[in-house]
């Protein structure tokens, strides 16, 4: 539920540009298919992604690279396991909301200074 608190923490800030356009029937959205959407991310964690560690017992390695990635060391996709209690903690680092609500079976996929960031529940993700 929403509250006055929680609207004016995440969605009173939110602005939208009023040049931008989308028209979404234009658009090939046809990779958010279940089934298309989960070849491609076991794809991207088997072949590209690199393990940076476990939150919160490897944090000060994980927020360095969610700071500012070694994209040379570590390339453009970093997989990250968390236990999920410690989300709260990730998503105020990284600037989003604390609900878990985008992810797909225990992973969340966010993309930022050019990296793809893979979160993975230590204990319940089947990709892991």
């Amino acid at each position: 539920t929403m509250d006055q608190h929680w609207y004016n923490q995440y969605l009173r800030p939110m602005q939208f540009h009023k040049e931008s356009h989308v028209a979404f029937r234009e658009l090939d959205l046809s990779y958010l298919q279940k089934e298309i959407y989960e070849q491609n991310l076991v794809q991207m964690i088997r072949d590209q992604a690199k393990f940076v560690g476990v939150f919160p017992r490897d944090s000060s390695r994980i927020y360095q690279q969610l700071n500012s990635p070694e994209s040379d060391k570590y390339g453009h996709v970093l997989l990250i396991a968390y236990h999920a209690y410690h989300w709260a903690a990730i998503a105020n680092r990284i600037g989003v909301l604390e609900t878990q609500r985008t992810r797909h079976k225990h992973v969340i996929v966010i993309r930022q200074h050019g990296v793809t960031y893979i979160f993975a529940n230590v204990r319940l993700c089947p990709y892991l």
